[in-house]
């Protein structure tokens, strides 16, 4: 995993503890009909909180 991958799922852990939430990400390698690469799209997800 890269440092990057790294610092965001520690971080989202920290905010997920602290906050006891779930948020998350995940990515996505985006391709064309061809199946040629286009580039790389990260998710994040957060729950919606009712306050």
């Amino acid at each position: 995993m890269s440092r990057g991958l790294q610092i965001t799922k520690d971080r989202l852990q920290i905010y997920n503890s602290r906050y006891n939430m779930d948020a998350s990400f995940d990515i996505e390698d985006l391709k064309d009909e061809n199946g040629l690469a286009l580039g790389t799209r990260v998710n994040l997800w957060f729950p919606l909180t009712e306050d």
